[in-house]
Protein backbone atom coordinates (compact mmCIF):
# COMPACT_ATOMS: atom_id res chain seq x y z
CA UNK A 1 0.00 0.00 0.00
CA UNK A 2 2.26 2.75 -1.31
CA UNK A 3 2.28 5.78 0.99
CA UNK A 4 -0.52 4.36 3.14
CA UNK A 5 -0.23 2.89 6.64
CA UNK A 6 -3.04 0.72 8.01
CA UNK A 7 -3.72 0.00 11.64
CA UNK A 8 -6.03 -2.66 13.05
CA UNK A 9 -7.90 -1.40 16.11
CA UNK A 10 -9.76 -3.31 18.79
CA UNK A 11 -12.27 -1.46 20.98
CA UNK A 12 -13.53 -3.20 24.13
CA UNK A 13 -16.18 -1.66 26.36
CA UNK A 14 -15.11 -1.54 30.01
CA UNK A 15 -17.52 -2.98 32.62
CA UNK A 16 -20.09 -4.01 30.01
CA UNK A 17 -21.53 -6.60 32.43
CA UNK A 18 -22.62 -3.77 34.72
CA UNK A 19 -24.38 -1.99 31.84
CA UNK A 20 -26.23 -5.18 30.91
CA UNK A 21 -27.18 -5.92 34.50
CA UNK A 22 -28.37 -2.37 35.17
CA UNK A 23 -30.24 -1.72 31.93
CA UNK A 24 -31.09 -5.16 30.61
CA UNK A 25 -30.36 -6.48 27.14
CA UNK A 26 -32.39 -3.84 25.33
CA UNK A 27 -30.55 -1.01 27.10
CA UNK A 28 -27.14 -2.52 26.50
CA UNK A 29 -28.04 -2.97 22.82
CA UNK A 30 -28.71 0.77 22.60
CA UNK A 31 -25.24 1.41 24.04
CA UNK A 32 -23.62 -0.94 21.51
CA UNK A 33 -25.48 0.67 18.61
CA UNK A 34 -24.46 4.12 19.84
CA UNK A 35 -20.80 3.11 20.00
CA UNK A 36 -20.97 1.53 16.53
CA UNK A 37 -22.45 4.73 15.10
CA UNK A 38 -19.66 6.81 16.65
CA UNK A 39 -17.05 4.48 15.17
CA UNK A 40 -18.69 4.79 11.77
CA UNK A 41 -18.71 8.61 12.00
CA UNK A 42 -15.02 8.65 12.86
CA UNK A 43 -13.83 6.11 10.30
CA UNK A 44 -13.12 6.58 6.62
CA UNK A 45 -16.24 5.59 4.62
CA UNK A 46 -14.38 2.63 3.11
CA UNK A 47 -13.22 1.28 6.48
CA UNK A 48 -14.66 -2.02 7.68
CA UNK A 49 -16.10 -2.15 11.21
CA UNK A 50 -17.03 -5.48 12.79
CA UNK A 51 -18.48 -6.50 16.12
CA UNK A 52 -16.20 -9.34 17.17
CA UNK A 53 -17.79 -10.26 20.51
CA UNK A 54 -20.51 -9.10 22.91
CA UNK A 55 -18.68 -5.94 23.98
CA UNK A 56 -15.93 -5.67 21.38
CA UNK A 57 -15.47 -4.08 17.96
CA UNK A 58 -12.64 -4.23 15.44
CA UNK A 59 -11.95 -1.64 12.76
CA UNK A 60 -9.23 -0.19 10.56
CA UNK A 61 -7.49 3.17 10.65
CA UNK A 62 -5.75 4.49 7.57
CA UNK A 63 -2.98 7.12 7.63
CA UNK A 64 -0.13 8.50 5.59
CA UNK A 65 2.45 7.49 8.20
CA UNK A 66 2.78 5.64 11.50
CA UNK A 67 2.92 8.97 13.35
CA UNK A 68 -0.30 10.11 11.66
CA UNK A 69 -1.95 6.82 12.51
CA UNK A 70 -0.93 7.11 16.17
CA UNK A 71 -2.50 10.58 16.26
CA UNK A 72 -5.69 9.11 14.78
CA UNK A 73 -5.68 6.37 17.40
CA UNK A 74 -5.36 8.93 20.20
CA UNK A 75 -8.22 10.99 18.79
CA UNK A 76 -10.43 7.90 18.38
CA UNK A 77 -9.85 6.85 22.00
CA UNK A 78 -10.59 10.38 23.21
CA UNK A 79 -13.86 10.60 21.27
CA UNK A 80 -15.06 7.18 22.43
CA UNK A 81 -14.26 7.87 26.08
CA UNK A 82 -16.06 11.23 25.99
CA UNK A 83 -19.15 9.67 24.45
CA UNK A 84 -22.48 9.74 26.30
CA UNK A 85 -25.33 7.59 25.00
CA UNK A 86 -28.96 8.27 25.82
CA UNK A 87 -30.97 5.24 26.91
CA UNK A 88 -34.70 5.66 27.41
CA UNK A 89 -35.68 5.41 31.06
CA UNK A 90 -32.10 5.73 32.30
CA UNK A 91 -29.48 8.39 32.86
CA UNK A 92 -27.11 8.89 29.89
CA UNK A 93 -24.36 6.27 29.82
CA UNK A 94 -20.80 7.61 29.88
CA UNK A 95 -18.66 5.27 27.81
CA UNK A 96 -15.36 3.85 29.00
CA UNK A 97 -13.50 1.68 26.51
CA UNK A 98 -10.09 0.08 26.18
CA UNK A 99 -8.52 0.54 22.76
CA UNK A 100 -5.61 -1.48 21.36
CA UNK A 101 -4.01 -1.25 17.94
CA UNK A 102 -1.28 -2.68 15.75
CA UNK A 103 0.19 -1.71 12.40
CA UNK A 104 -0.84 -4.12 9.65
CA UNK A 105 1.76 -5.94 7.61
CA UNK A 106 -0.06 -6.70 4.32
CA UNK A 107 1.72 -10.05 4.19
CA UNK A 108 0.55 -11.07 7.68
CA UNK A 109 -2.73 -9.40 8.75
CA UNK A 110 -3.55 -12.22 11.20
CA UNK A 111 -0.63 -11.21 13.43
CA UNK A 112 -2.01 -7.67 13.61
CA UNK A 113 -5.30 -9.03 14.96
CA UNK A 114 -3.48 -10.83 17.75
CA UNK A 115 -1.29 -7.84 18.56
CA UNK A 116 -4.25 -5.45 18.68
CA UNK A 117 -5.96 -7.84 21.11
CA UNK A 118 -2.85 -7.93 23.32
CA UNK A 119 -2.63 -4.12 23.30
CA UNK A 120 -6.32 -3.86 24.20
CA UNK A 121 -5.86 -6.21 27.16
CA UNK A 122 -2.88 -4.23 28.42
CA UNK A 123 -5.04 -1.08 28.30
CA UNK A 124 -7.81 -2.83 30.22
CA UNK A 125 -5.38 -4.06 32.86
CA UNK A 126 -4.23 -0.48 33.34
CA UNK A 127 -7.77 0.52 34.27
CA UNK A 128 -9.30 0.98 30.82
CA UNK A 129 -10.45 4.23 29.28
CA UNK A 130 -7.33 4.66 27.15
CA UNK A 131 -5.35 3.21 24.28
CA UNK A 132 -2.17 1.25 23.59
CA UNK A 133 -0.27 0.63 20.39
CA UNK A 134 1.32 -2.81 20.37
CA UNK A 135 5.10 -2.63 20.73
CA UNK A 136 5.00 1.11 21.45
CA UNK A 137 7.12 0.49 24.50
CA UNK A 138 9.16 -2.44 25.77
CA UNK A 139 7.37 -2.08 29.09
CA UNK A 140 4.00 -2.87 27.56
CA UNK A 141 5.26 -6.10 26.02
CA UNK A 142 7.01 -7.04 29.27
CA UNK A 143 3.78 -6.35 31.13
CA UNK A 144 1.85 -8.75 28.94
CA UNK A 145 4.47 -11.47 29.34
CA UNK A 146 4.21 -10.99 33.11
CA UNK A 147 0.42 -11.27 32.86
CA UNK A 148 0.70 -14.55 30.96
CA UNK A 149 3.17 -15.91 33.53
CA UNK A 150 0.91 -14.98 36.48
CA UNK A 151 -2.13 -16.49 34.80
CA UNK A 152 -0.28 -19.75 34.08
CA UNK A 153 0.85 -19.80 37.72
CA UNK A 154 -2.75 -19.45 38.91
CA UNK A 155 -4.11 -22.08 36.51
CA UNK A 156 -1.43 -24.54 37.63
CA UNK A 157 -2.44 -23.99 41.27
CA UNK A 158 -6.10 -24.65 40.41
CA UNK A 159 -5.22 -27.73 38.35
CA UNK A 160 -2.99 -29.16 41.10
CA UNK A 161 -5.51 -28.27 43.86
CA UNK A 162 -3.06 -25.95 45.62
CA UNK A 163 -5.52 -23.15 46.40
CA UNK A 164 -5.83 -22.92 50.19
CA UNK A 165 -8.51 -20.98 52.09
CA UNK A 166 -7.42 -19.12 55.22
CA UNK A 167 -9.96 -17.69 57.67
CA UNK A 168 -9.64 -14.10 58.84
CA UNK A 169 -11.93 -13.09 61.72
CA UNK A 170 -13.55 -9.67 61.93
CA UNK A 171 -14.90 -8.08 65.10
CA UNK A 172 -17.15 -5.14 65.83
CA UNK A 173 -15.12 -2.34 67.42
CA UNK A 174 -17.60 -2.31 70.31
CA UNK A 175 -17.16 -6.03 70.86
CA UNK A 176 -13.43 -6.13 71.44
CA UNK A 177 -11.83 -9.48 70.77
CA UNK A 178 -14.49 -11.62 72.44
CA UNK A 179 -15.62 -14.64 70.48
CA UNK A 180 -17.59 -15.20 68.41
CA UNK A 181 -16.41 -12.65 65.90
CA UNK A 182 -18.91 -10.93 63.63
CA UNK A 183 -17.88 -12.88 60.55
CA UNK A 184 -15.08 -14.85 58.99
CA UNK A 185 -13.67 -13.90 55.60
CA UNK A 186 -12.14 -16.74 53.60
CA UNK A 187 -8.96 -15.60 51.84
CA UNK A 188 -7.45 -17.55 48.96
CA UNK A 189 -3.75 -18.39 49.05
CA UNK A 190 -1.58 -20.48 46.75
CA UNK A 191 0.50 -23.26 48.27
CA UNK A 192 3.89 -23.27 46.58
CA UNK A 193 4.67 -26.56 44.84
CA UNK A 194 8.29 -26.64 46.03
CA UNK A 195 8.27 -25.82 49.75
CA UNK A 196 4.58 -25.59 50.67
CA UNK A 197 4.59 -21.96 51.84
CA UNK A 198 1.42 -20.00 51.07
CA UNK A 199 1.42 -16.71 49.19
CA UNK A 200 -0.83 -14.38 47.20
CA UNK A 201 -0.57 -11.32 44.98
CA UNK A 202 -3.12 -8.95 43.50
CA UNK A 203 -1.29 -9.38 40.19
CA UNK A 204 -2.77 -12.89 40.04
CA UNK A 205 -6.30 -11.43 40.02
CA UNK A 206 -5.32 -8.81 37.45
CA UNK A 207 -3.82 -11.50 35.22
CA UNK A 208 -6.89 -13.74 35.56
CA UNK A 209 -9.09 -10.78 34.65
CA UNK A 210 -7.10 -10.03 31.49
CA UNK A 211 -6.85 -13.68 30.44
CA UNK A 212 -10.46 -14.61 31.24
CA UNK A 213 -9.69 -17.03 34.10
CA UNK A 214 -11.59 -15.27 36.90
CA UNK A 215 -14.74 -17.37 36.55
CA UNK A 216 -12.68 -20.56 36.80
CA UNK A 217 -10.98 -19.26 39.97
CA UNK A 218 -14.25 -18.13 41.58
CA UNK A 219 -16.03 -21.42 40.93
CA UNK A 220 -13.01 -23.39 42.20
CA UNK A 221 -13.01 -21.38 45.44
CA UNK A 222 -16.76 -21.87 45.91
CA UNK A 223 -16.38 -25.61 45.38
CA UNK A 224 -13.76 -25.70 48.14
CA UNK A 225 -15.34 -23.18 50.52
CA UNK A 226 -18.90 -24.49 50.82
CA UNK A 227 -18.00 -28.04 51.97
CA UNK A 228 -15.29 -26.66 54.28
CA UNK A 229 -17.77 -24.31 55.99
CA UNK A 230 -20.30 -27.13 56.22
CA UNK A 231 -17.75 -29.37 57.96
CA UNK A 232 -16.94 -26.62 60.47
CA UNK A 233 -20.60 -26.03 61.28
CA UNK A 234 -21.36 -29.74 61.59
CA UNK A 235 -18.40 -30.19 63.92
CA UNK A 236 -20.17 -27.82 66.31
CA UNK A 237 -17.23 -25.65 67.37
CA UNK A 238 -18.31 -22.98 69.91
CA UNK A 239 -19.78 -19.90 68.23
CA UNK A 240 -19.48 -21.25 64.69
CA UNK A 241 -23.24 -21.11 64.07
CA UNK A 242 -23.34 -17.40 64.96
CA UNK A 243 -20.80 -16.47 62.31
CA UNK A 244 -21.31 -15.28 58.77
CA UNK A 245 -18.76 -16.79 56.39
CA UNK A 246 -17.70 -14.36 53.63
CA UNK A 247 -16.47 -15.80 50.33
CA UNK A 248 -14.93 -13.41 47.81
CA UNK A 249 -16.17 -13.59 44.22
CA UNK A 250 -15.61 -11.09 41.43
CA UNK A 251 -18.36 -8.79 40.20
CA UNK A 252 -18.54 -10.29 36.70
CA UNK A 253 -19.17 -13.75 38.16
CA UNK A 254 -21.61 -12.43 40.76
CA UNK A 255 -23.72 -10.86 38.01
CA UNK A 256 -23.95 -13.93 35.78
CA UNK A 257 -27.43 -15.38 35.33
CA UNK A 258 -26.60 -18.77 36.86
CA UNK A 259 -24.52 -17.67 39.87
CA UNK A 260 -27.33 -17.88 42.45
CA UNK A 261 -28.53 -21.21 41.00
CA UNK A 262 -25.04 -22.72 41.29
CA UNK A 263 -24.59 -21.39 44.82
CA UNK A 264 -28.01 -22.72 45.91
CA UNK A 265 -27.16 -26.13 44.47
CA UNK A 266 -23.91 -26.33 46.44
CA UNK A 267 -25.51 -25.12 49.68
CA UNK A 268 -28.24 -27.75 49.35
CA UNK A 269 -25.76 -30.48 48.44
CA UNK A 270 -23.71 -29.84 51.61
CA UNK A 271 -26.64 -29.05 53.89
CA UNK A 272 -25.47 -25.52 54.67
CA UNK A 273 -27.88 -22.80 55.82
CA UNK A 274 -27.71 -19.95 53.26
CA UNK A 275 -27.89 -17.39 56.09
CA UNK A 276 -24.40 -18.42 57.15
CA UNK A 277 -22.84 -17.38 53.81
Amino acid sequence: LGGITVGLVQVNLDHFAFITSGMGRSGSDVVLIGLARELRRFMHPSALIARTSADEFACCLIGTSEAALLSELSELSKRINQLEIAVEGHNPVSISASVGASFVDPADPITAMHEASVACRITKMGGGGGYQLYGESHGATSTYLAIQHSNEELLAAIRDDRIRLHAQHAWSLEQGNRLPSVYVELLARIEAADDGHCYWSESLIEAANVCGSLRLLDLHILERAIPAISDIVKAGAPGCRELVYAINVTADVLLTNDFVTQLDRQLEQHGLDPQLV
